[in-house]
C-alpha cells in the first residue's frame, strides 16, 4: 500500500497525503536499482537536496564530518555489493550446466535486509570505518582478532576461517520449542508453520553458516555436554556426501575420565568440513577413511615442564581448574596480566621500595633510613606502575588513584609501628602429604615483646563489606606457623588494603579437615598429571584467558 500509494488516502491532511505520495514515488524508482550502491547514490544525490545543502559550505567542519561518513556509508555499500556477487558467482559455479540461467543475486529487498544487518554487526564489531582507534591501520583481512557472532548476525559476510561448534543433535539442528502463543489463523503461509518449516529454517541457516568460510571450515561437536550425551548433527552426514576425501581430514579428542586412565595430559579436537565450490581445500569431519590426530603430553614431559617445588599457588590454581592450571604451568600458555594483577604487582613492589627506605636497607645511599613522604611514595607506585604498562590498561586511572590511597595508607602504618618488624613475601616449606609445599607468606610481624603473638599476615584488594572467610590459603599459613614457630602464640590475620581493615581469622576443627582433604586430593591430581577440564566456578570460564582454546 505504501508503494502503490494507497495509504496516502487514510491520512486526514492535505500535508500528510503530500509526504506519503512522495516518499511512495521515491520508493518504486529506487526498487529498480541493481545494487545497494546505486541505491544509496540514487537517493542521496538525486531524491533528496541533503547533499547539495552540504556542499553549499563545504569548509564547515560539522559539514565535513558528515560528508565523511556519507562517504563511508557509500563505500561499505560498494564492498557489500562486492562481496554479493562474488559469493552469488561462486554458488553459480556448483549448478549444474542444465541451470545456468538461475538468477545470481537475491531480490533487491533480500539484500537491503542483508546489508543492514551488515552494518550492524559492523558497527557492534568497531569495525564500521568510524572514529574508533586503530581503524585506519587495521582495515580487511589482516586485523587480529576473532570475531563472534551467530549465523544470523554473520548474513552477507565473508571470513578466511569459520569455526562452528557445537553441531550435534538438538544444538544445530536446534530443537523445536513449543510456542505458548497460537499464531491466528491464515497470518502465516501454512509452508511456513509446523516441524517442517522449522527443519527448513535451521537448513538454510546452516547453509548461511558453512558458506562464510572462504578458505577453510572448521566444525566440531562433542559426544556430551555437561552430564547429556549427544549424537552429532545430522547436517554433517549431508555434507559429507558431497565432499571428496581428499578434501576431508578429521581430529579427534580423547580425554581421559579418571587420574588412573593415563599419566598424559590430552589436547585435541573434534574434526571438521569442507565446502564444495569454495575453491579451496577445507577440512571436515569423517569421511571415508579418517585420519586421527592426537596431541599428548607425556608424563617426561609434564615433569620436565612444571615446577620442581611445589608452591601454594600452584595448588590453589589447581584447584580452581586442573586444565587452566595445564595450560599456564605445563604448557607455558600466558596471556597478558589483566589491570587487577599489575595493580597488585605495582603495590607489592612499592611496599617493599617503603619497607626498605624505612629499614636503611635501600640500594640508594640517599634513601638511607628515610621515611618517604605522600608524594614521594605515590611517585614510586607511578614509577611502578608505568613500568609494568598498566597505564596502557583499561581503567588505569581508577587502579592507579587507589594505588596512591594504598600505599599511602601503608606508609602512615609503617611510620606509626616502628617497634614492629615486619617480614614481607617470606617463603616457608611445609611438609603436607608426604609432600614439601612453599608458602610464601605476604606479611610477618614480630616485636622484641614476648608477649606479644606473632601475626601472619594475608593481604587482600576490594571494597566489599563481606567478612572474609578462611581457605585453602588461611590452612596453608596455619600450617607453616605450627610448624616453623612451635610453642609460639601465632595469630592469623587477613589485612584488606583497600579498607584497612584487620580482622583476626579462625578456622574450626571441621573446616580445617575438610580443607585438608582437599588439598591432599589436589597434591594427588598433581602427582598423577590429571589434569581435567572441571572449573570449580564454570561461571567464570569465559574470563579465563585459555577459554577459545579449552574442551569444556
Amino acid at each position: 500500500m505504501l508503494i502503490s500509494g494507497e495509504a496516502s488516502l487514510s491520512l486526514k491532511t492535505e500535508e500528510g497525503r503530500h509526504a506519503l505520495i512522495r516518499l511512495s514515488q521515491i520508493l518504486r524508482m529506487l526498487q529498480h536499482a541493481p545494487d545497494i550502491w546505486s541505491l544509496l547514490a540514487h537517493y542521496l544525490f538525486i531524491e533528496t537536496s541533503h547533499i547539495q545543502n552540504l556542499f553549499t559550505s563545504p569548509e564547515d567542519k560539522q559539514n565535513k564530518m558528515i560528508l565523511a561518513d556519507y562517504d563511508r556509508l557509500l563505500q561499505l555499500a560498494r564492498r557489500f555489493d562486492q562481496q554479493q556477487t562474488a559469493h552469488a558467482r561462486r554458488q553459480q559455479q556448483t549448478i549444474s550446466e542444465q541451470n545456468q540461467d538461475s538468477p545470481l543475486l537475491l531480490p533487491l529487498e533480500e539484500r537491503i535486509k542483508g546489508f543492514l544487518e551488515y552494518l550492524t554487526l559492523l558497527v557492534l564489531l568497531r569495525q564500521d570505518g568510524g572514529s574508533h582507534e586503530g581503524n585506519d591501520e587495521h582495515k580487511g583481512e589482516d586485523t587480529d582478532v576473532i570475531r563472534v557472532m551467530t549465523v544470523h548476525a554473520s548474513k552477507g559476510l565473508e571470513f578466511p576461517i569459520v569455526y562452528m561448534p557445537e553441531l550435534t543433535q538438538q544444538r544445530f539442528p536446534f530443537r523445536v520449542m513449543p510456542n505458548p502463543i497460537s499464531i491466528p489463523p491464515d497470518m502465516l503461509p501454512r509452508a511456513s508453520r509446523g516441524e517442517n518449516a522449522h527443519e527448513m529454517g535451521e537448513a538454510c541457516l546452516f547453509y548461511v553458516g558453512i558458506t562464510r568460510a572462504r578458505d577453510h571450515l572448521i566444525m566440531s561437536y562433542s559426544d556430551r555436554y555437561g552430564k547429556k550425551s549427544y549424537k552429532r548433527s545430522l547436517y554433517l552426514e549431508a555434507l559429507e556426501a558431497g565432499l571428496p576425501t581428499e578434501r576431508i581430514s578429521r581430529l579427534d579428542w580423547d580425554r581421559p575420565i579418571t587420574p588412573a586412565a593415563s599419566p598424559s595430559l590430552t589436547v585435541a579436537i573434534h574434526c571438521t568440513a569442507g565446502l564444495p565450490g569454495t575453491g579451496s581445500d577445507l577440512p571436515t569431519e569423517g569421511v571415508g577413511t579418517p585420519i586421527d590426530y592426537q596431541f599428548s603430553a607425556s608424563a617426561s614431559f609434564i615433569s620436565a615442564m612444571r615446577p620442581s617445588m611445589l608452591s601454594s599457588s600452584a595448588i590453589e590454581a589447581y584447584l580452581r581448574c586442573p586444565h587452566q592450571y595445564a595450560y599456564d604451568t605445563i604448557y607455558h600458555f600466558s596471556g597478558d596480566p589483566n589491570g587487577y594483577q599489575l595493580f597488585r604487582t605495582a603495590t607489592s613492589k612499592t611496599f617493599e621500595e617503603l619497607y626498605r627506605r624505612c629499614q636503611g636497607t635501600s640500594t640508594s645511599e640517599s634513601d638511607y633510613r628515610h621515611t618517604p613522604t605522600q608524594q614521594e611514595i605515590q611517585e614510586v607506585y607511578t614509577q611502578h606502575w608505568h613500568e609494568l604498562d598498566g597505564h596502557t590498561n583499561p581503567f588505569a586511572t581508577l587502579y592507579e588513584q587507589h594505588g596512591h590511597e594504598v600505599v599511602e595508607a601503608l606508609r602512615r602504618k609503617v611510620t606509626t609501628q616502628q617497634e614492629v618488624n615486619w617480614k614481607l613475601f617470606l617463603p616457608l616449606d611445609v611438609e603436607l602429604a608426604d609432600t614439601t609445599v612453599r608458602v610464601t607468606i605476604d606479611r610477618i610481624e614480630t616485636t622484641q615483646q614476648a608477649s606479644t603473638p606473632v601475626r601472619f599476615v594475608r593481604t587482600r584488594f576490594g571494597k566489599s563489606k563481606e567478612k572474609p572467610t578462611a581457605d585453602i590459603r588461611e590452612l596453608l599459613y596455619i600450617l607453616a606457623y605450627r610448624q616453623h614457630y612451635p610453642g609460639q602464640k601465632v595469630e592469623l590475620h587477613s589485612h584488606n588494603m583497600s579498607t584497612d581493615e584487620i580482622p583476626v581469622m579462625k578456622i574450626t576443627q571441621k573446616k580445617e579437615q575438610s580443607l585438608y582433604e582437599t588439598i591432599e586430593q589436589a597434591i594427588k591430581g598433581l602427582q598423577q598429571n590429571y589434569y581435567p577440564a572441571q572449573p570449580s566456578q564454570p561461571s567464570r570460564c569465559p574470563n579465563c584467558p585459555f577459554f577459545w582454546i579449552c574442551p569444556a
